[in-house]
Formats: C-alpha cells, sequence, structure tokens
C-alpha cells in the first residue's frame, strides 16, 4: 500500500510538472507573439516605442538563447533572431555595460530598417 500510495503522489506530481510546462510554453508563444505584434505595429506607424527598441536591444543579447526557445516551444525563427553577426559582435565586447549600448544602437537600426521595409510595402 505504501508503495502504490507513493506511486499515485508520483504520478500527480509529474501530471501537474506537465501541465505547468505546458502552460509556460504556452505564455512563452503568447508573449513572443506580442512581442512581434508590438515591434511590427510601431514599425507600421513609424512609432518609434521605447518599449519596442527595449525588446529588440534586449533579444540582440541573447540572440542564441532565443532561437532555441523559439526552437524548443515550436514556433519559427524569425530572420530577426538569426544574428549570428550580432552574437558576435556582442559577445567579443568586454563588459555588459558596452553590450547593452551595441544591443540598443543594433536596435535602433533593426527597427528603421524594418520601418523602411513597412513604408516600402505600404508604397507597393
Amino acid at each position: 500500500m505504501q508503495v502504490l500510495s507513493a506511486r499515485l503522489r508520483y504520478q500527480r506530481v509529474t501530471d501537474a510538472s506537465r501541465k505547468v510546462e505546458e502552460a509556460y510554453k504556452e505564455t512563452l508563444k503568447d508573449e513572443f507573439k506580442a512581442a512581434l505584434k508590438l515591434v511590427h505595429t510601431s514599425t507600421h506607424l513609424g512609432v518609434k516605442d521605447e518599449t519596442a527598441l527595449s525588446y529588440l536591444a534586449g533579444q540582440a543579447e541573447i540572440a542564441e538563447e532565443v532561437e532555441e526557445s523559439l526552437q524548443e516551444i515550436g514556433l519559427p525563427v524569425p530572420e530577426v533572431y538569426e544574428l549570428p553577426q550580432v552574437q558576435a559582435r556582442l559577445a567579443a565586447l568586454p563588459d555588459a555595460e558596452r553590450r547593452q549600448k551595441e544591443a540598443r544602437a543594433w536596435a535602433e537600426k533593426e527597427w528603421e530598417r524594418l520601418a523602411a521595409e513597412a513604408r516600402k510595402a505600404e508604397g507597393e
């Protein structure tokens, strides 16, 4: 009886853990989609939103981890996250403050590129 009781407890905890993991993955998907929508909306409207820029800069700093997370939760990796050149340049910088500044500068350029693409698409 004690073994059966312990097994049942283990199965309940395992099931609960699996449900939490699935909910976490769904939350990550929702967060990622909302962030991309923010970036997309701000670039298409030409509004240089601070949250969108901060999001882009933060993602540039952790591009490799973002790619892995997206693959893990089953979402495609948008071009903006395929940043080996950005990641390599940031990794080569000696301190966090300089990496953050470099990531922010990249985010500004990326926002401008996305906004230009949006303007071009609207003109076509």
